[in-house]
């Protein structure tokens, strides 16, 4: 009795083994499992990587002064408003479509009288873009009334341009330049940056 017994004991442990062999999980299936949750963990780190350099580089462009203007002088005795510049992209990298904003205002004559008090705008926009560190020519002609009766004015210059990286259109406008209206000893117009 007691050997019958061993063996029906033993004769039953195999179909225990072969119900827990159903339920188990094959070996590709969790390695496949393990490498899907791991790629998604890349994939996130990857995303997060590219957008923090994305915020950064618009975050720059947002804050730093990228183009300056190294000189200002006036082309014409006759029309000391038509001027031309000298422009520098200060940046780290090309921008385009750059635009000139002039505008005159507190403008007296040489008597010191009131002209205007409306102010005179012109505009130029630049056919070319400028690269890092580059230089480029600009004029600005705000059509001014009598111009050679003025003695005193101020001129404000304003300069914006798009970012060449970004693929949709953008314009950034720097902080306008403000020159006041002096005179050489000749009696040439020469424009003094203010402050």
């Amino acid at each position: 009795m007691q050997t019958a017994r061993k063996k029906s004991t033993r004769a039953a442990a195999p179909a225990v083994s072969a119900e827990t062999d159903k339920g188990a999980v094959p070996a590709w299936l969790s390695r496949l499992a393990f490498w899907r949750g791991r790629r998604l963990k890349v994939l996130s780190y990857v995303l997060t990587f590219v957008s923090g350099i994305l915020v950064t580089v618009l975050f720059l462009s947002a804050i730093y002064p990228m183009v300056t203007i190294e000189r200002l002088e006036s082309v014409n005795r006759q029309d000391p408003f038509a001027v031309r510049m000298i422009l520098r992209n200060e940046g780290f990298w090309p921008i385009d479509s750059i635009r000139v904003d002039c505008r005159v205002f507190t403008i007296e004559s040489r008597a010191g009288n009131r002209l205007v008090e409306t102010a005179f705008e012109g505009r130029k926009d630049l056919d070319r873009g400028l690269h890092p560190k580059h230089r480029t020519r600009a004029k600005c002609e705000p059509a001014v009334k009598d111009a050679a009766r003025v003695g005193n004015a101020a001129l404000s210059i304003s300069v914006s341009f798009s970012p060449y990286y970004l693929p949709w259109e953008w314009r950034r406008e720097e902080a306008p330049y403000v020159y006041r209206m002096s005179r050489g000893a000749e009696g040439q117009v020469v424009w003094v940056p203010e402050g």
